[in-house]
């Protein structure tokens, strides 16, 4: 096998309780296939509960849209792999629990290059944070976004950077307490952080690092900017 997974097209996938976890790729022993490729309007949910993917992550092409109702996707691998990796489609988070687990990588759990991101609820996180904006517009709603946190390294619950955008609405942030390294709720590289609303709070290096272009309108904060 290669690298990359099942093509995913159009329709659901529900897990119906039941977990699926990929192998290894051709000639390694740690890195994992991507599960799936999404190329057209799909959604993963979970009607019984219990239900997961685990592998390196899923790929986002270009003009698709995946919408996650439901069920638990895992990223695995301390050597890259973000859980949703999009290149400009469109991702929609109603529910679930999306989680970057290994520790020893810098990519998030979600990892947007272009397109949309939107979470309205469930619980989106990871060691290295939970969403890399590089060239998405990411809108939040509501939902619990956590950084675990991996020792020693700088993590970010969100990271805004190069033509990516993040506004915030709502929602739980939750960031690493790690005081040598000092990670932030929100670190807003390139000004394109717009934070309306959210509660944000245990961070080391305060809630928000922000540059021109940062605006705040509202939201509740344990340390705003350090």
């Amino acid at each position: 096998f290669g690298s990359a997974g099942m093509e995913l097209v159009n329709g659901t996938l529900d897990l119906n309780g039941k977990q699926i976890t990929s192998g290894y790729q051709q000639d390694s022993t740690t890195k994992h296939i991507y599960p799936f490729d999404v190329y057209g309007t799909f959604t993963i949910e979970d009607t019984v509960g219990n239900g997961s993917i685990t592998g390196r992550g899923i790929f986002v092409q270009d003009g698709s849209k995946l919408t996650i109702e439901s069920g638990a996707v895992y990223a695995i691998d301390s050597n890259g792999g973000s859980v949703l990796f999009q290149y400009g489609g469109d991702i929609v988070i109603n529910g679930g629990h999306i989680e970057q687990k290994a520790e020893g990588t810098y990519n998030f759990a979600i990892n947007g290059l272009g397109g949309t991101v939107t979470v309205n609820n469930g619980w989106v996180g990871g060691n290295h944070g939970a969403i890399a904006a590089g060239g998405a517009a990411v809108v939040i709603n509501g939902g619990t976004l956590v950084c675990t946190g991996t020792p020693g390294m700088t993590d970010n619950v969100l990271y805004s950077y190069d033509t990516g955008s993040i506004t915030i609405n709502g929602g739980t942030f939750i960031g690493d307490s790690d005081t040598a390294a000092g990670g932030c709720c929100v670190y807003d590289a390139n000004g394109g952080a717009t934070i309306n609303g959210g509660t944000f709070g245990n961070t080391s290096g305060g809630d928000v690092w922000g540059t021109t272009g940062t605006t705040i309108k509202g939201g509740t904060f344990s340390d705003l900017i350090e």
